[in-house]
């Protein structure tokens, strides 16, 4: 009986680790598709008002996982997307999700690197 209970401590110990990674790791590709979203919508606003002015100084309301924001250069011509991660997110060995215009990804604060974020 023992050594029962003891083989189930032990994977108990091993899977609990790897659930919860596997969990940042989805809302993670949620806060990237949300911005592929945004980014959509930024660039449907450019094609007919020549500028991503419009969005300037967005500010999502506060998700469970993450918050947007969105900023957009002096001259309208360029924008930045920022996704800050939110409470138990905030242990995502990413960090905080930063998009430009330019196809740029960067995840600030993160010990990962880019291919293995996105």
């Amino acid at each position: 009986m023992m050594i029962t209970v003891a083989i189930i401590a032990i994977l108990a110990g091993i899977a609990v680790p790897a659930y919860n990674q596997y969990i940042l790791k989805a809302h993670r590709k949620e806060a990237i598709s949300q911005i592929y979203s945004l980014t959509e919508r930024l660039e449907r606003a450019r094609s007919s008002l020549m500028t991503y002015a419009s969005f300037d100084n967005y500010k999502s309301s506060e998700f469970t996982h993450y918050q947007y924001s969105i900023d957009v250069s002096d001259d309208g011509a360029t924008y930045t997307i920022e996704a800050v991660a939110l409470n138990s997110q905030k242990n995502d060995k990413c960090g905080d999700i930063v998009y430009r215009s330019d196809n740029s990804w960067q995840f600030a604060g993160g010990t990962l690197d880019e291919d293995s974020c996105l």
